[in-house]
């Protein structure tokens, strides 16, 4: 019969107790390694080049009949726009591509319906442009006219020239049209390439109709984009 004395079983459970301690030191540091070489399996495995999301613009232009793509090197310098690093996988990437053609053709129904009353009503002057990428200032003008409207991804700029025709502010000729967006514009933003005018309400409205491009963060682009915005030739003009 083996009799152990009170020491010699503390000793054991001492003993016991380091071990286990041990053991469970050992199992820790193989998980923590496993989830490591995991870890790193799955960012390999997540890991896209642009071929992977140019499939995607593929794929859905073939699907929709569209002309999607992303913006040439020239096109980002020409607007000031830096794109970000797409970080999202190209499931994720289709999903906000998607979004970007539902918010553009929504905004150009938008505008189509905007402009249903310029329609109406009798023309003065009508004409075509392209859209400035930067302010022109009218040197010399006698009543410079120059105002700021939104549209759905972007401010619309207009300068032109006013004059007064019996106590009225009238637009004369435009001078400039151009588009900007900030950071405080939601994506996608718009850029106006084109536009056509119709100075109406004898020539105290301004009407635009802009056609252009829509820009996501991404920097692609979603062509044959539509905005409406009319101009008051009173505006910021005070008294004539």
């Amino acid at each position: 019969i083996l009799i152990l004395g009170v020491s010699n079983v503390n000793i054991l459970y001492e003993g016991g107790l380091l071990i286990m301690k041990k053991l469970f030191a050992v199992l820790l540091a193989v998980v923590l390694l496993m989830g490591a070489v995991s870890t790193i399996a799955f960012a390999a495995e997540t890991s896209y080049s642009k071929a992977d999301y140019q499939a995607v613009l593929d794929k859905l232009n073939a699907l929709y009949g569209t002309k999607i793509r992303f913006a040439t090197e020239e096109e980002l310098q020409e607007n000031g726009f830096v794109p970000e690093s797409i970080e999202i996988s190209p499931a994720e990437f289709e999903k906000e591509i998607l979004n970007q053609i539902v918010v553009c053709e929504a905004a150009n129904r938008e505008a189509l319906a905007a402009s249903e009353r310029s329609r109406s009503m009798k023309v003065d002057e009508s004409g075509s442009g392209i859209c400035k990428s930067s302010r022109v200032v009218t040197q010399g003008a006698t009543y410079p006219y120059y105002d700021i409207r939104p549209v759905t991804g972007a401010n619309v700029h207009l300068e032109a020239v006013v004059n007064n025709y019996n106590g009225y502010w009238r637009f004369s000729r435009i001078e400039d049209v151009m588009t900007t967006s900030t950071q405080s514009i939601p994506y996608p933003w718009f850029l106006a390439e084109t536009y056509n005018y119709q100075f109406i309400d004898t020539r105290r409205t301004c009407a635009l109709d802009l056609y252009g491009s829509t820009l996501d963060r991404y920097g692609t682009i979603v062509p044959n984009a539509y905005r409406y915005v009319e101009f008051w030739a009173g505006a910021g003009m005070g008294t004539p």
